[in-house]
């Protein structure tokens, strides 16, 4: 976020920094036994209300009428990729 940058969250690496941390004691209050990385991230997919049951009971031999639809515990549901409300 706005205001953290690496010179106030990461050790010194120069001696030039040791030196400022130790005259300031601005050394680290943490054990380092613990890391956090933080990687800014690209934005995956839109959130999306995908309705995947169709509202349709599977026939009695487990099929679903209905194009790119598979039959699951009774329900046709839409196959991975496919929505029934678009």
């Amino acid at each position: 976020g706005a205001g953290i940058d690496t010179a106030s969250i990461c050790p010194p690496t120069t001696k030039a920094e040791v030196e400022l941390a130790e005259a300031f004691n601005r050394t680290m209050s943490f054990k380092p036994e613990l890391f956090l990385v933080l990687s800014k991230q690209d934005v995956l997919a839109s959130t999306s209300s995908c309705q995947p049951s169709t509202g349709v009971n599977c026939t009695i031999d487990n099929r679903c009428n209905i194009g790119n639809s598979l039959c699951l515990s009774g329900t046709c549901l839409c196959q991975s990729g496919f929505c029934w409300n678009g």
